[in-house]
């Protein structure tokens, strides 16, 4: 559990890849649950749960990428800001159901779901 920091939850600056598995939860943080920088990477697997964060639940800047919620589904709920948000351009994007895969859950986000190019929600 990542939860209750004055900063973001997690964030991947230059190049970084996070994966998180084994059903994590992110929550109560100040700032985002997961901000991505400098083309940084984040697979989001199994059952992973991301709500009650400041801002953006997720975020992407400078072509960085969100990728695959595997599994289980994951869910995406109640944050201050989009559920899931790139910075506007082609080079940030979202993959967040692989074909086949169970869908993820986004709702209940204050700005809204999802505002990313290339994003696949059911």
């Amino acid at each position: 559990m990542v939860a209750g920091n004055q900063n973001h939850g997690i964030r991947g600056l230059q190049r970084a890849s996070i994966s998180l598995s084994v059903d994590p939860v992110i929550e109560d943080n100040k700032r985002p649950g997961v901000s991505l920088d400098g083309g940084s990477i984040v697979w989001a697997a199994k059952t992973s749960t991301i709500q009650h964060n400041g801002g953006n639940r997720i975020e992407a800047f400078d072509t960085s990428s969100v990728w695959a919620f595997i599994g289980t589904g994951a869910t995406i709920r109640d944050n201050s800001g989009w559920g899931l948000w790139c910075q506007p351009g082609p080079a940030n994007d979202a993959r967040i159901r692989p074909e086949g895969s169970p869908a993820a859950s986004a709702f209940g986000n204050g700005a809204g779901q999802v505002s990313c190019p290339g994003h696949m929600l059911p």
